[in-house]
């Protein structure tokens, strides 16, 4: 299950994380690790690459911003130019505003000043391009709006030192191939960056383009709960309850793409 081994963690302390970070997580009332946390935390903190599966809900987004936000506060080069130190792709505009307003939150509780710049549709270009203007520690981008942004001279990929794959099973699906290529034509190769995979799902079809963008020394974290949903293959049949129409459009979205449901 792991290419590389990390001790679970049993307190946010036990991760590795730093005083500012703690802080953070504290005023987050986040007691304690959730299970992704505390294995992806040490990991990244490590500098391996990482692919986590985890559910919804299981604290993924934190597992990353954590400790990628410490490294921005003791010592990581600050960007300059239009440069970027970590760059996070996301499937859509909610989740690219979702993700950047919780680096944001957790910046502003940790005191480490972090420039944080959203990139995605539905707005107009020209204030995400003058927001660039230094460049960016965190950058979190849907990749049409990225290869935008690219066109436009305004970032430069070439120095990333940790990409991260949010919602990496939509990434990684057919509709997103050829801009995710043309993205990942513009970052230095995966040996000279870290890259970290998160997802709620792996489909068979995303495993194998996961796994060419990581180092053959990347950790691998499932927690309990994506360990047991994948043990149910076996199952004839299956009900999930979920709190609305879209979410129930969303579910079944990915269990067809995963071979586990036949779209009815």
């Amino acid at each position: 299950m792991l290419c590389g081994s990390v001790v679970k963690a049993v307190t946010f302390a036990e991760t590795g994380l730093g005083r500012s970070m703690l802080r953070a997580a504290q005023q987050q009332q986040w007691l304690t690790p959730t299970s992704v946390q505390s294995e992806a935390i040490p990991a990244i903190l490590s500098g391996s690459d990482v692919w986590a599966q985890a559910p919804t809900g299981s604290g993924k987004t934190a597992a990353f911003a954590l400790p990628l936000l410490q490294r921005l506060d003791t010592g990581a080069p600050r960007p300059r130019g239009r440069h970027v130190n970590t760059l996070i792709l996301s499937p859509t505009r909610g989740l690219a505003v979702q993700t950047s307003e919780a680096f944001r939150a957790l910046s502003d509780s940790a005191g480490t000043r972090a420039k944080i710049v959203a990139l995605h549709g539905g707005v107009s270009i020209n204030p995400q391009l003058r927001s660039l203007a230094g460049g960016a520690d965190v950058l979190v981008a849907t990749p049409g709006r990225l290869l935008d942004v690219l066109a436009n001279n305004g970032v430069q990929l070439e120095r990333v030192a940790t990409l991260v794959l949010d919602e990496a099973d939509r990434l990684l699906a057919n509709e997103f191939s050829f801009e995710l290529e043309r993205v990942l034509e513009a970052l230095p190769p995966p040996a000279s960056r870290q890259t970290l995979v998160f997802s709620a799902t792996f489909p068979f079809t995303s495993r194998p383009k996961a796994k060419r963008l990581l180092r053959p020394s990347h950790v691998r974290v499932s927690s309990e709960l994506a360990q047991a949903a994948a043990d149910l293959e076996g199952w004839a049949r299956c009900l999930v309850f979920v709190g609305s129409q879209k979410a129930a459009d969303h579910v079944a979205s990915k269990l067809k793409n995963s071979g586990s449901a036949d779209g009815r």
